[in-house]
């Protein structure tokens, strides 16, 4: 632990680093296992499969980035203090990612809500334009942080991020709490609703034999199991960093190093469980992942 004597809170920080590089690991290979299954998918233009890889390539990079952080940290504990074009860099990447990653997942749902409640296939290129404006908001803001030289390093020292107490830190907070609130709400209400209309879906269809029943019954219940598990685990690794972001906002105050740790994990974890997620999310993914690496 001398190793990180230089920092505020040391053990923290180790939990971290030791946190980040299991997830980017495990991210790694789990998410090189998708693209290896869906090889044939690649080429479709269904735009599920579309955003889908989006996402993947974004949780990719995250894991990437919570790798090489992760080392640099147990190398030289102060990596990020000593360089600071890193810390900026860091802040683009690993920070961009990790957000965009939380977003992108959202965008998928309210695209299955209008495919499957809706009964309406909004065009691709309405979907990549959404995605492309919130990288160019994000990066623009992140930008001009960097001309006015207002990213730091955390207390943690693990990351890097534009303090509130610049004005341009209040702005970009106000903006990653706006739409981690609005993607939170978004994946709630559209599996809500996807939910109800699977369930409606079962009431008013009539099925003949009983063997069709009870195989219907079935597919009906894995449905709304993984809609519950879909919700409870983006609801779990994001609702408390959202929580945390209002807290700042409404108090003015910094989040304890307590809060930043367990904020931090729970929200690095994303790469690894949007990986998860998305082979419940579309079928012909999970089928894919299934028929290749999980044939019993």
């Amino acid at each position: 632990m001398e190793h990180f004597s230089g920092l505020k809170y040391p053990i923290y920080t180790v939990i971290l680093c030791s946190v980040n590089l299991l997830i980017g690991l495990v991210g790694i290979f789990i998410i090189s296992l998708i693209f290896i299954s869906i090889r044939e998918l690649i080429r479709s233009s269904n735009t599920t499969i579309k955003l889908v890889q989006i996402v993947l390539v974004v949780d990719f990079i995250t894991c990437w980035t919570l790798i090489l952080g992760s080392i640099s940290t147990f190398i030289r504990p102060l990596f990020l203090f000593d360089f600071q074009v890193f810390c900026k860099l860091g802040h683009f990447i690993a920070g961009g990612s990790t957000f965009c990653s939380i977003w992108f997942l959202a965008i998928i749902s309210l695209e299955r809500f209008f495919l499957i409640v809706v009964d309406y296939k909004v065009p691709n290129k309405a979907w990549y334009t959404v995605v492309a404006s919130l990288i160019i908001l994000y990066t623009g803001m992140g930008i001009y942080c960097v001309f006015k030289d207002s990213i730091e390093p955390v207390a943690l020292g693990v990351y890097c991020f534009v303090s509130p107490e610049h004005p341009e830190g209040l702005v970009l907070l106000y903006i990653v709490c706006i739409f981690n609130i609005l993607s939170l709400l978004t994946v709630l209400i559209s599996y809500i609703c996807i939910a109800y209309k699977t369930l409606k879906f079962k009431n008013l269809s009539k099925i003949r034999t009983e063997g069709e029943v009870k195989e219907f019954q079935k597919a009906m219940q894995n449905a709304c199991i993984k809609i519950v598990i879909i919700v409870a685990f983006y609801v779990l690794t994001n609702s408390f960093e959202t929580y945390l972001e209002l807290f700042e906002l409404i108090t003015r105050k910094n989040r304890s190093p307590l809060a930043d740790l367990v904020a931090a994990c729970l929200t690095n974890s994303n790469p690894l469980i949007n990986a998860v997620l998305l082979l419940l999310i579309n079928k012909d993914v999970g089928r894919s992942f299934q028929e290749r690496f999980m044939k019993f």
